[in-house]
């Protein structure tokens, strides 16, 4: 997480944010690799936005962090603002590149789950959100199911 430091990302109301604040606000980071071109990764999106609200729901701390592919940053960003859930973005530039190679991603769509201190969870989000049942279960255990049954 420590190269997201120091940068700026964007919201669905196009507002900058700094990474820093994110990452302390919040105990688990959901690094989403996409592009608005990618045909796989739009039929993605519905079920990576509804993992997101279950975890809202069951307040776990996780935030998502779209990084794009895109090589346009307005497409990117008007692909976001539109479609996207209300997570952040980090803009078109070399970290979205440097991000890929140190996590060694070379297909889209890709999910990543990491603390915030950068310790990786899952490097198969996507995947244990297409094939389980409660992919929250999985990636946090206990403490997803302690949070749904809170009264």
């Amino acid at each position: 997480m420590d190269m997201l430091k120091g940068n700026f990302l964007i919201n669905t109301k196009e507002e900058a944010v700094i990474a820093n604040e994110i990452l302390r606000d919040n105990e688990y980071i959901g690094l989403y690799f996409s592009a608005s071109w990618c045909p796989p990764c739009q039929i993605f999106l519905p079920q990576l936005r509804d993992v997101y609200e279950k975890a809202r729901q069951r307040t776990i701390s996780l935030e998502i962090i779209f990084i794009p592919a895109d090589k346009d940053n307005q497409r990117m960003t008007r692909f976001f603002v539109d479609n996207h859930g209300p997570w952040y973005a980090l803009p078109v530039g070399p970290l979205t590149a440097a991000l890929r190679k140190k996590l060694q991603v070379y297909s889209i769509p890709c999910f990543i789950v990491l603390s915030n201190k950068g310790t990786i969870i899952s490097k198969n989000g996507r995947e244990n959100i297409e094939d389980l049942e409660d992919p929250l279960a999985h990636w946090f255990g206990a403490l997803s199911v302690e949070n749904e049954n809170k009264v």
